[in-house]
């Protein structure tokens, strides 16, 4: 039964540990407090049709950019 709560939960924990790199980055790279960086994240994604976890991999692997520095 762990075992079953462990696969089940994996992908969402991923998914947190993502968007929370991500977050981060944004708020060194932008320096903006770790709320306006999820914004800036967040309406980034909505804008261009992409899941937050779709745009937070490309932030934190670097293959999207604001103004030359990770978004």
């Amino acid at each position: 039964r762990a075992r079953s709560w462990n696969l089940s939960t994996r992908p969402a924990l991923t998914t947190r540990v993502l968007l929370a790199q991500a977050t981060r980055v944004i708020a060194h790279a932008a320096g903006v407090d770790m709320d306006a960086a999820f914004n800036l994240l967040r309406s980034h994604s909505c804008a261009n049709s992409q899941s937050p976890h779709t745009t937070a991999g490309r932030i934190v692997d670097r293959s999207l950019t604001l103004q030359g520095r990770p978004l």
